[in-house]
């Protein structure tokens, strides 16, 4: 950006509050006084009310491909991701590496600087080895809204019986990440698995980790569980262990969760709950009240069907309002889906019921596709991505994600994104997180090979923020040239007008607008001529200049706005100019002293001083004012107020055309203004009138 002046007003303009030679602005500058810019033009321009804001572009481009430090063949880095409200933070977990322990397991810490990414920490946590396909850190991530905090899963961690499971809570001080508690469920046992799934809420105060494979009883199996923590101080503590109210046997409550903003509002998804079909699915809701939870609903799919795995992946808002569900078994053939698509499905809050909103398809859907896998929702639940890690476009099971926007209560694909480095089996799309603020969303890719054979990757991407200059109140140029142009003219008036009357250029007399003022030869230029005017009072006037469209106050500045610019020029004390259409589109003020008038007549001028009348023929003359575009027998009817019609949501509800519509209200008003005049125009009352007046709309003609 070129250097300039910049001085900064308060109270008095002549004097600045703050001014700055040669400053170069390249990044932000809000002002919350009057900000004069010079040098470059002849006259100093002040900008009201300025500020550089942040504009985002609607789609997401390629950013970073994240990989670990240490990268080996089998990492499966990419298994799960996370990222903070901001996008500056982000976790990936990679179940798979093998620093601690066979299979043990870590989570890689990223931050963002300007647009570069860069490993800040790997952690790993205090694990016990259970054998076989170890700790798996990692299998589950989860960040807090400021990004000091992470939640991390390890459901094959030893302690309390092999594969019971454990999680555990990271923050971060400085640049340093240390391990705050590690967490377990207070009924632990073997091959519960806790830590399956975690979510920690916004404010890092409540957790929820899911354990899919607690058993109740000694015989039943896998009917799952979920916990939730708190924590005070820095210590967390279980406040309570839930489950559905219809849990069964080998439902595995607890394969997904999330928690929303104020953890006050959970959801668990329950991929194979039967009551829809042997492993249809079902996800539940639950809500606290002070340090009790209870359960508020079961959703499952409007359309759920066996081996459907709705619930494999879920997702909620901050405000705990809107929640969406994966189903990366859905078979939707009707739709040319196939067998395996996928879908996923967005419910919304009223009070406690909870409602399907939509169900969402990826639009190149196709067999075995697996689009649900998983599923994200911002902060404000109007964007979604879900991940489609078996998708097949760019190669076998190279996967892609797709984005979704939220208009109203309409949802729509906005894009579909994948790795461009995409190669066969990536699976790109096996985790996916978008940021609170929609701005960045991270997918990872667990079996990427570019660091070994499913080493693993995960890769950002960012819709673009621009600058942009706002002036909410323009750029005021002091003592510019202000513009009288073809169309409308400001000039001098002759005696008393009013908005809508017909005035007439019949003085032999010009008054320039720009330099000091003058009359007679001097005003007459190429660049402005404006003619003295006055009320026309004469039938088929052929001195017509045009129809005044507004009154100067007395204010001793003249101001003009064109586009985002205000000029503004000091002017004489009774320099009080009326503005004049002479083409163009507006309306005037006619009588019925030659009948009524229909559109498409023309008007000419009447004897009754600044008001025109039906013409006598149909011939464009030069005493011809306009061009009526309504029906005027002055005597309107009273027909009901319309308003723009919309829904209970507030939107527009459109024709099949896609236009809007009006629909009438109870109160009513006039089709167009009346008034009643004597014969020297003033206003009377209708028994003493000598015509009645209209004002219509119409289009210019004069000259």
């Amino acid at each position: 950006m070129a250097s300039t002046n910049i001085q900064v007003f308060s109270g008095d303009v002549e004097t600045p509050r703050f001014t700055a030679e040669n400053a170069t602005v390249t990044q932000q500058l809000t002002v919350d006084d009057t900000l004069r810019i010079t040098g470059g033009s002849s006259d100093p321009a002040n900008f009201v009310d300025v500020s550089f804001q942040k504009e985002v572009g609607p789609y997401y481009l390629n950013g970073s491909k994240l990989q670990a430090s240490d990268k080996q063949q089998d990492d499966r880095f990419g298994y799960s991701v996370a990222i903070s409200e901001d996008g500056s933070t982000a976790i990936v977990g990679s179940i798979f590496e093998d620093a601690t322990s066979g299979n043990g397991g870590a989570a890689y810490i990223f931050t963002l600087s300007g647009t570069t990414w860069s490993e800040q920490q790997k952690i790993t946590g205090t694990q016990v080895f259970s054998g076989g396909s170890g700790v798996r850190f990692g299998h589950s991530v989860s960040i807090s809204d400021d990004g000091n905090t992470v939640l991390v899963g390890s459901p094959g961690d030893g302690a309390g019986g092999g594969y019971a499971g454990a999680a555990h809570i990271f923050t971060r001080s400085g640049t340093t990440w240390s391990e705050q508690q590690k967490i377990q469920a207070l009924d632990r046992s073997t091959s519960d698995e806790f830590g399956y799934s975690v979510s920690i809420s916004k404010d890092s105060l409540t957790a929820i980790v899911g354990a899919p494979f607690e058993d109740v009883g000694s015989t039943a199996t896998s009917h799952g569980s979920a916990y939730i923590f708190t924590r005070s101080g820095t210590t967390w503590s279980q406040q309570q262990k839930i489950q559905s109210t219809d849990i069964q046997q080998g439902d595995q409550f607890g394969q997904s969760v999330a928690i929303n903003g104020d953890g006050n509002t959970v959801i668990v998804g329950v991929e194979r709950e039967d009551t829809g079909g042997t492993s249809a699915g079902a996800a539940y809701i639950f809500t606290r009240s002070g340090t009790t939870w209870s359960q508020q609903q079961k959703i499952q799919a409007s359309d759920k069907q066996q081996g459907d795995l709705y619930g494999h992946s879920v997702s909620i808002s901050d405000d705990g309002n809107t929640a969406i569900v994966g189903a990366n078994l859905e078979d939707f053939v009707s739709s040319g889906g196939g067998p395996d698509a996928g879908s996923a499905y967005v419910y919304t809050r009223s009070g406690t019921t909870w409602s399907q909103q939509t169900k969402l398809l990826a639009s190149d859907r196709q067999q075995g596709d697996q689009f649900g896998i998983s599923v994200a929702i911002s902060g404000d639940g109007n964007k979604a991505i879900v991940g489609s890690s078996r998708e097949d476009q760019y190669g076998t099971d190279a996967g892609a994600a797709y984005i979704y926007n939220r208009s109203g209560t309409t949802w729509s694909q906005q894009q579909k994104i994948s790795a461009s480095d995409r190669q066969v089996s990536d699976q790109f799309g096996m985790s996916v997180a978008i940021s609170g603020n929609s701005i960045t969303v991270i997918v990872g890719a667990a079996f990427e090979d570019t660091g070994g054979t499913s080493a693993g990757a995960a890769y950002t991407m960012a819709i673009p923020v621009y600058p942009r200059l706002y002036l909410t109140g323009g750029i005021r140029t002091a003592n510019g040239s202000l513009l009288s142009f073809t169309g409308q003219h400001i000039c001098f008036p002759e005696g008393p007008v009013e908005r809508g009357l017909v005035v007439s250029a019949n003085r032999n007399k010009f008054m320039n607008l720009n330099g000091p003022l003058s009359t007679g030869l001097s005003a007459i230029k190429s660049s402005e001529s404006l003619p003295i005017v006055s009320l026309s009072n004469v039938m088929n006037d052929t001195n017509i200049f045009g129809v005044v469209d507004s009154v100067e106050s007395a204010s001793l500045l003249r101001t003009q706005r064109v586009g985002g610019t205000v000029i503004e020029n000091k002017k004489e004390s009774g320099d009080n100019r009326v503005i004049v259409n002479s083409l163009g589109e507006g309306a005037m003020w006619v009588v019925n002293t030659n009948g009524n008038i229909s559109s498409g007549d023309y008007i000419t001028t009447s004897n009754i001083n600044g008001y025109g009348h039906k013409q006598d023929d149909d011939i464009l003359h030069s005493y011809t004012v306009a061009k009526i575009t309504m029906d005027c027998d002055f005597n309107p009817q009273e027909l009901p107020i319309q308003v723009i019609k919309k829904d209970e949501n507030g939107n527009n509800v459109l024709d099949k055309y896609g236009r809007l519509q009006w629909e009438d209200t109870d109160n009513t008003q006039k089709v167009y203004r009346i008034k009643y005049l004597k014969v020297d125009g003033n206003e009377t009352d209708q028994a003493n009138a000598v015509c009645t007046a209209a004002y219509v709309g119409c289009t210019y003609h004069c000259g």
